[in-house]
Parts: C-alpha cells; sequence; structure tokens
C-alpha cells in the first residue's frame, strides 16, 4: 500500500511541475514552484526505489514483483538486480534515471535561461512512465494479482519463483542500468527541440543539445557494447550481435544520434540544416519510445529471444499513447514554425565539406531506416496479413556492408576537405598516402584468402580510415587533446567493422560428438573432454555442471568450462548452456554446447496412431494406440483410505512385421506417483526373445490426449542398457573478434573527449556568439537539406 501511495504521490508532483514550468514565463515565482515540485518528485522516485528495493531484499514474497523475479537463493549482487529484471522494475529503473538526469538538468538550464519550456516537456515524459506504474504497479500483493484463484489476503509464499537463469551473471548488474541511463538521456535533444520551437529560438537549442546528445551517444554505446559481450560471453550463439528485433530496438535511436551529432556539427560550422537537426532530434527519442513499445507490448513475443511477455491491454494502449502523443506534439509544433524557420544557404559543391559530410549523414540515415524496417519486419507482417516472420540476417549484412563502405570513404575524405571549397592541389598528396593505406590493408587481406569483393571494398575504406584518422589523432594532440574526440570515434568504428567481419565472415566451424576422455581435432587443435565437475552444491534450486574441455596446441593447454545446468525455473525440464572461449590477440577458440544421450539401443517416442521400427529388430513395428488407466479407474486410493503409491498403467499397441504377422495388446508399467517414473513390466516379443518396455508417459502439455509413450528393448533375461551423455560441440574460431572490442571502447571513448570538449563555457559562449551573428549578417533562406 505504502509503495503505490508513493507513485500517486510522484505522479501527482509531476503533473504540478510539468504545469508549472509550462506556464512559467516571465513568471520566477511559478518557475520557483516548478522546481520545487521536481525536487519533491525526484525524493519520492527515491523513495519508492528504496522501498521496492527493501521488499525484495527482505524477500517480502506477498509481493507479486518480488515473488515472480526474486528468490531467497540469490547471491546479494542478483537480488539487486531482481529491482529491473520484470517490467514494473524497468519502467521504475527508466523513471528514476529520469529523474536523476533532470536533476543535473535544471541548473544547466537555469544558467542559459531555458528552463521554463524544457523542463515543462521533460516531466512529462516522466509522467506517462509514472501513469504506466499506476496500472502496473510493482507493489501489487500475490492475493490481488491471482485473486481470481482465490487466494487468501496476508498469504505469503514460502519461496519466490526466482530470476530467469539466463539472466544470471554479472552482466545485468552492468548492463541494464546503462542502457536505461542512455534511453533516459536521449529525451534531452526532442525536449530541447520542442522548447525551441515553442520559443522560437531556432539555433540556440542546437548548441545547448550537442552536449547532452554526445552524453546520450556514448551511454547507449557503451550500454549497447556491453551487451553484445554479455551475448558473447554466456549465451552460446558464437556471436555478439544476432540482428534481433529487440537487439535492433536499441540500435535504432543510437544510430539517429550519430547522425544527429554529425548534422549539428555542420550546423556549428555553417549555420544550416537548422530543420534537419529537429527532425533528427525528434525521432532519437521517439526511436526510444518505439523501443520499449517493441519491447514491453508482447508484439514481438515469439519472434524475439529478448522480448517481455505481453503485459495486458492497458499497458499495450498506454504505451501506444505514449508514442503517438510525443510523435503528434512533434509533428504540430514543427509544422506551426516551419515557415518561420530560416537558415544561411549552405554551400554543397562537391569540392566542399559540406557536401561529403552530408552524403557520409545520408548513408548512415539509410542503414538507421534499413534496420527500422527490418525490425518492424514481425509488426508489417501481420498486419499486412502474412505469416508472421523476421527478416534473416543476411538482408541486413546485404545492405549495410555497402552503405557502411560509404560511410567510412565519405568520413575519411571529410577530414582533407574544408568548409565552402577545397584546392586539390594542396591535399592530393595527403589523400594519396591515405588512399594507398587502404590499397596495402585489401592486398594483405587479399592474400590471407578474402577474395569476395565487397569485402574487399570494406576493407579498403577501414584502412584509408584507420589511416587518416590515425594521422589526424597525432596531428591534433599536439595542439589540443580536446579535439581529437571524433577522429578517435571514427577509428574504433573502423576497428569495430573490420573486427567484424572477420570473426563474422571468416570464422569456421565444425560439430562434433564426444564422450568423456574422448577428443576431437580443430584447425590444429586438440579438443579434449576430461568429464564434469558439479558446481554451487549449495544452491538446491539448480543442479549445475561444468565440463573440463581442454583445448590442447604444441605444448600450450588451455582449459575451459562450458556449463549445462537445469533449474526449478523451468521444473528442470531443458538444460541451460554456457559455452567455453579460449581467448588470444589473433582469434578466439569458441566452444558451445548441448546434450544427448547415447544409447547403444535406440529408445521410440510414440503418439497416438505414429509407428516406428522396432530398434533390435526392424523387420516388426510398433503402433501406438492408446493409454490405459487401469487402477485410476478403480479409484486413487488404496482400502484404507491412503494414497497409493503406485499406479498400474498401460498402453495399447499394434505390433506387426512385413511377413504378415499382426497383434494388438498391452503393454504394462507401475507408475511411482511420488517420483512419478515408470517400472516396466517387460512384454515378450513373440519368438524373437526381445522384450519391449513401457518406460514413461511424454505428456503434451498444449494437449494431454495427444501424449506419448517412450519405449525402450533389451534381450530377453539380458541387462537394459542405459544412456550415456552424450556431449556435443560446437568448435569455430573468431578471427580477430578483439577488434570489435578494442573499436567499440574508441568508440565510446571518442563520444566522451568530444563532450568534455563542448562542455566548456567558453566553447558555448563562442558558439552563441557566432549563431548571432549568423542571424545578423548572412542572408537567411529555407534549410535546403
Amino acid at each position: 500500500m505504502l509503495g503505490q501511495i508513493l507513485v500517486y504521490v510522484a505522479f501527482g508532483l509531476s503533473v504540478l511541475s510539468g504545469i508549472f514550468y509550462l506556464i512559467a514565463k516571465d513568471k520566477p515565482g511559478l518557475l520557483k514552484l516548478g522546481r520545487f515540485a521536481y525536487y519533491g518528485m525526484t525524493a519520492t522516485m527515491l523513495a519508492i526505489s528504496m522501498y521496492l528495493l527493501s521488499n525484495i531484499l527482505s524477500h517480502n514474497f506477498q509481493m507479486t514483483y518480488v515473488w515472480e523475479y526474486s528468490s531467497t537463493t540469490l547471491p546479494l549482487n542478483l537480488l539487486i538486480s531482481t529491482f529491473y529484471a520484470g517490467q514494473q522494475g524497468s519502467f521504475l529503473l527508466w523513471g528514476l534515471m529520469l529523474t536523476l538526469i533532470g536533476f543535473f538538468l535544471i541548473p544547466f538550464l537555469k544558467e542559459r535561461n531555458y528552463e521554463y519550456v524544457t523542463m515543462g516537456i521533460f516531466v512529462l515524459v516522466i509522467s506517462f512512465i509514472l501513469l504506466i506504474l499506476i496500472f502496473k504497479s510493482p507493489f501489487e500483493y500475490v492475493w490481488q494479482t491471482y485473486a481470481d484463484q482465490n487466494v487468501a489476503v496476508g498469504f505469503t509464499p514460502k519461496e519466490g519463483r526466482g530470476l530467469n537463469p539466463i539472466l544470471q551473471n554479472y552482466w545485468i548488474n552492468i548492463h541494464p542500468p546503462i542502457l536505461f541511463l542512455g534511453y533516459s538521456a536521449m529525451t534531452i535533444p526532442y525536449i530541447f527541440a520542442i522548447a525551441g520551437l515553442l520559443k522560437k529560438d531556432y539555433r540556440k537549442w542546437i548548441r545547448l543539445a550537442l552536449p547532452w546528445t554526445l552524453f546520450a551517444s556514448a551511454i547507449l554505446g557503451l550500454g549497447l557494447m556491453l551487451g553484445g559481450l554479455w551475448a558473447y560471453e554466456t549465451l552460446g550463439w558464437g556471436g555478439f550481435w544476432a540482428w534481433d528485433p529487440v537487439e535492433n530496438s536499441s540500435l535504432i535511436p543510437w544510430l539517429a544520434a550519430v547522425t544527429l551529432v554529425h548534422t549539428m556539427y555542420i550546423h556549428q560550422k555553417t549555420g544550416g540544416l537548422i530543420k534537419t537537426n529537429f527532425v533528427l532530434s525528434f525521432l532519437t527519442f521517439l526511436f526510444v519510445l518505439y523501443a520499449s513499445f517493441l519491447t514491453r507490448s508482447g508484439v514481438l513475443g515469439d519472434t524475439s529471444v529478448h522480448s517481455f511477455v505481453s503485459p495486458g491491454p492497458m499497458i499495450y494502449n498506454l504505451l501506444l499513447i505514449f508514442l503517438i502523443a510525443f510523435l503528434l506534439l512533434a509533428v504540430v509544433a514543427l509544422f506551426i514554425r516551419l515557415n518561420k524557420i530560416k537558415s544561411p544557404e549552405i554551400n554543397f559543391k562537391v569540392s566542399s565539406k559540406e557536401f561529403v559530410v552530408s552524403l557520409g549523414v545520408i548513408a548512415l540515415i539509410l542503414v538507421t531506416f534499413i534496420v527500422l524496417f527490418g525490425t518492424s519486419w514481425p509488426i508489417i507482417t501481420e498486419i499486412i496479413g502474412i505469416t508472421k516472420s523476421t527478416v534473416e540476417v543476411k538482408w541486413y549484412n546485404q545492405l549495410i556492408l555497402p552503405l557502411a563502405v560509404l560511410m567510412m570513404t565519405f568520413s575519411s575524405l571529410a577530414l582533407y576537405f574544408s568548409w565552402s571549397r577545397t584546392d586539390f592541389s594542396k591535399i592530393l598528396k595527403k589523400l594519396v598516402i591515405g588512399l594507398s593505406a587502404g590499397v596495402v590493408l585489401t592486398i594483405i587481406t587479399a592474400f590471407m584468402g578474402v577474395n569476395q569483393f565487397s569485402y574487399l571494398l570494406l576493407v579498403f575504406a577501414v584502412g584509408f580510415s584507420l589511416y587518416v584518422n590515425l594521422e589526424f589523432m597525432v596531428k591534433n594532440l599536439k595542439k589540443d587533446k580536446k579535439l581529437i574526440g571524433g577522429f578517435v570515434a571514427h577509428f574504433g568504428l573502423a576497428l569495430l567493422l573490420l573486427g567484424a567481419l572477420a570473426s563474422g565472415a571468416y570464422s569456421e566451424s565444425i560439430q562434433v560428438s564426444i564422450r568423456s576422455g574422448q577428443y576431437a581435432e580443430f584447425k590444429g587443435y586438440r579438443i579434449e573432454h576430461n568429464g564434469k565437475e558439479r558446481v554451487e552444491l549449495e544452491k538446491t534450486d539448480r543442479e549445475k555442471y561444468e565440463y573440463n574441455i581442454d583445448i590442447i596446441k604444441d605444448n600450450d593447454t588451455t582449459r575451459v568450462h562450458p556449463v549445462a545446468f537445469w533449474s526449478e525455473f523451468n521444473d528442470m525440464e531443458t538444460p541451460f548452456f554456457e559455452p567455453g572461449i579460449k581467448m588470444t590477440p589473433f582469434k578466439d577458440i569458441y566452444i558451445a554446447m548441448a546434450l544427448t544421450p547415447h544409447y547403444d539401443v535406440k529408445p521410440i517416442a510414440l503418439k497416438k496412431q505414429l509407428s516406428a521400427p522396432v530398434s533390435l529388430d526392424t523387420t516388426y513395428k510398433i503402433k501406438m494406440l492408446d493409454f490405459l488407466m487401469l487402477d485410476m479407474q478403480k479409484g486413487p486410493m488404496q482400502g484404507d483410505g491412503k494414497p497409493k503409491e503406485k499406479m498400474k498403467i498401460g498402453t495399447l499397441v499394434r505390433l506387426s512385421n512385413d511377413k504378415g504377422y499382426i497383434k494388438e495388446d498391452t503393454i504394462f508399467a507401475e507408475m511411482n506417483m511420488k517420483t512419478m517414473s515408470n517400472d516396466p513390466i517387460w512384454y515378450d516379443l513373440d519368438t524373437t526373445g526381445i522384450q519391449i518396455g513401457f518406460m514413461q508417459i511424454m505428456p503434451d502439455k498444449e494437449n494431454l490426449s495427444n501424449s506419448g509413450a517412450l519405449f525402450m528393448f533389451k534381450e530377453k533375461d539380458g541387462e537394459l542398457s542405459m544412456p550415456e551423455e552424450m556431449l556435443i560441440l560446437e568448435i569455430s574460431d573468431k578471427p580477430f573478434i578483439i577488434l570489435v572490442w578494442i573499436g567499440t571502447i574508441f568508440v565510446v571513448t571518442g563520444f566522451f573527449i568530444s563532450l568534455f570538449k563542448y562542455m566548456t563555457p567558453k566553447k558555448l559562449k563562442k558558439a552563441f556568439k557566432k549563431d548571432i551573428e549568423f542571424e545578423k549578417n548572412e542572408e537567411i533562406n529555407s534549410d535546403s537539406v
């Protein structure tokens, strides 16, 4: 009750703060009230968060959210992460991040006289999230959630359901908070753009929004990188990016923000692209809302491994309203002011830096919308009435690769060009050296076995970019270290693309099946299976094993430990796996695993009316007809009223061979009612010396009448051949994948370096002065882009 009251209080304060801010023009008193209400909302949001966390840490399983995502067996770090493991908690984390950003945003805006409208729009975003928390509360009790099941008021489950085993990793303490901080920061370009339109100030907002856009790009980029590393280390599918719709939904706003950074840069130098900056600022935030809708509404539930389950029609509609409301606000505001937005004419001569940078920006915009289209394809297919599906990975690769070549080439060429006009005679020698670097890397790559033309083009563009950005990094280190951010980021992007190409297109793999004590050969490596060890014995909710896999080459032996474990989270039905990775500077050896039982005599699983050959004599066939529950028909109790410990069950089968033999009979078993396992009553197959055992019922959870039976076979008076565990290994190499991680670090670092440069007061004052000069001295024309 207390938690929900606090949510209502926070919502009320957010509405008050928004109203005061929006009507506070030339009214300092109202501005102070808006600020005061915001600080009150911030304190309340912190109280809400602490209250939820305290209930998690104290294992208050009366709360549905705490019961659904936590348990007493989780260590402290994972217990804390359950705060945002579900829908409600992640919304609360998003709202909390927004609120804390606003706490630092207020003094920034106050100093620059931009607080009253900007904060009004910002608080409106927080209000929407709090409204969702009112309808989808993390503080609901189990007897409220399951009221239709007559759960008693005050009921407390003994144990929580626990955290999804896939999420039980240290990355969950790092990746989601950074990702949500990035999401939250993406709001800022939007609110500055709306404020600029409402205040009829079409230039200053760009200068103010630029450092925040750099911050948002850096943080969300870091979140994407960590997510890729998490997937690579733990999920076992052998890569860091699968073009999954939910993965893409976070990439789209980042691509839009990076594009915005470049168009803001052009504006800084030319005064142009004002309308373009408005549109991109809107899209950056709207893509975040769209991403939230995709991942939380349930529309991708059967096409993505990452999406949340459907939250119900109320939250679905609220998410849709959230998106549509802020889309309409942007469209209406821009439409009203469109004819009044003027900017100086930009010189787009082929020899100008403006032209070359703009070509790179267009390529980046195309990449953004390709990813948007591919991500939205499951929704598009459902709307047009065809089978719901996702686009193939190769579709993205084929379309984006040529655009990546153009982006790298144009961004590198632009560094040699001058604004307005370039004298080619002065840059020709430098340009030839840079292009030669690209040619050299391409030749080296070709000798290493790369022969696909599109790949060689990308390698050329990457080599060109690496040389040019390194040259300008070294040159500017001597002048001003704060000027190298862009060069560092572009250098990192070149490394990332080179690593992605090498590790993706030129990875080789084999699949082998080996038992303990056996080995496999892979590209000069000996891969040995040396048994397994059970770990985490203190955790009673799982059965977890680390496998000892030795990777041997020459005199070097590295032991990796892929993991298989069964968890009560999914009733021990199917195991979860984690890969083993040998990391080296030049390539990784990546070992993903699966398990299968190995039988000397293969068992047969049959559903009703299906048949299969008998394993020990394939001239005979067995067809399952139906089940017989003999003792069930007489009642499940013994004469003394106690439950029976065993129950006799049977399956009606038809046995036949190719010589005309046909016989229908019942094969019986005794089911242990405690363990639900079968003790077979062995059935003699006439004159063959073969016995058939009915081993277990294989239930079909969706349709119990379609359940099947598992049969095993042995020779009469012989021993039953028990299954031996067989390890299925997917062994692959990942050439130069380390370049992906190094490259992403460079990209994120470059953004932060640029951020520090633009946050200096001297730089901002210089930028504002330049805007004023444009307004006074330049001929005003409509934006040409």
